[in-house]
């Protein structure tokens, strides 16, 4: 695995980011890793590394960096950092995160290991609307999938659901069942503007699963604070995973597979599963892929620590095992 700190340039200025890929020879399809509201941390670079060991270029922009640079401790969340994550969340907006995204783009390009032609994006929380405005702003995203977005239907010029006609890739659209974010209203009305407008999508609700519920720490301190989910529903409740993995059919179709549907969308393929285990399940068997990364990280001296875990970030890495 190739994996290094970078810096995008954009319209703006010089925006810091993440890139992975496999250290096999080749060039891999670039996908775009928007991030949700706690911001540019290692649970981002997880999930990027994830999806680059099916085979392909991950890149990991920090979108806040307008501000400067942000970096929240989450396993340590109360409300006077949620208010500082809030205002930095409303910094942000769909048309300049389209801008930003043109840099990310111009970027991707100049990488030799990353492929020509298609692209993919995923957007969390408040980056959903940015995965679906990126789709509609840039033909070649080809596959966009939005988790858990909030803000995907407003009365703004902007409103993703305004944007429905101009997408030429395909949509995935993932709400959680429990979200305070999201009102009720929003699936149904985005539903309604993707038909009207054509666009090929696949939207689903995940009936047990929270906001968040792509990312480990924020489900625990989120869910917990505002949601009140107590320790059991938290362990057992629904998980949901997101891969990018490219296919060579160009049609949309599904099929399962032990346990997991996976969704092609333009030649890229977007899978997502969705377990809620009948009994309780032993802690350190969930997600086992993951797990065994955070925990070789740990078992390494520590002048061996890679530079996206330094010393300093044990605690963290810590958190997500559940140690």
């Amino acid at each position: 695995m190739i994996e290094q700190d970078v810096i995008i340039n954009t319209k703006y200025g010089r925006q810091p980011g993440y890139a992975a890929c496999p250290s096999e020879p080749g060039a891999y399809p670039p996908v775009i890793i928007y991030m949700d509201a706690p911001g540019f941390r290692d649970e981002l670079k997880i999930q990027a590394r994830r999806i680059a060991r099916h085979g392909y270029f991950c890149l990991v922009p920090d979108l806040y960096y307008r501000l400067g640079t942000l970096r929240f401790d989450i396993p340590r969340r109360n409300e006077q950092m949620s208010a500082v994550i809030r205002a930095a969340m409303l910094s942000l907006t769909n048309t300049a995160v389209a801008e930003d995204t043109a840099g990310m783009i111009a970027f991707l390009d100049g990488q030799d290991k990353a492929k020509e032609g298609p692209l993919g994006c995923v957007g969390h929380c408040m980056s959903g609307p940015f995965a679906m405005t990126a789709a509609a702003k840039y033909s070649r995203m080809k596959a966009a999938a939005a988790l858990y977005g909030v803000d995907m239907v407003t009365d703004k010029p902007d409103s993703p659901h305004k944007l429905a006609k101009d997408i030429e890739g395909e949509l995935y659209v993932g709400f959680a069942g429990h979200d305070p974010g999201v009102p009720a209203s929003t699936p149904p009305a985005l539903e309604e503007a993707l038909k009207a407008a054509g666009t090929k999508y696949r939207m689903e609700t995940y009936t047990d699963a929270h906001h968040g519920f792509c990312f480990r720490l924020v489900a625990r301190t989120q869910d917990d604070r505002q949601h009140g989910v107590n320790r059991a529903d938290r362990r057992h409740g629904a998980r949901c995973r997101i891969r990018i993995a490219e296919y060579s059919d160009d049609s949309l179709g599904t099929f399962d597979s032990g346990g997991a549907q996976r969704i092609f969308i333009g030649g890229i393929a977007v899978e997502d599963r969705l377990a809620v285990p009948s009994r309780p399940p032993d802690r350190r068997a969930v997600e086992i892929e993951d797990d065994i990364r955070r925990r070789e990280l740990l078992q390494r001296p520590r002048q061996q620590l890679p530079p996206h875990a330094e010393p300093e970030d044990d605690h963290v890495i810590r958190q997500m095992v559940g140690e």
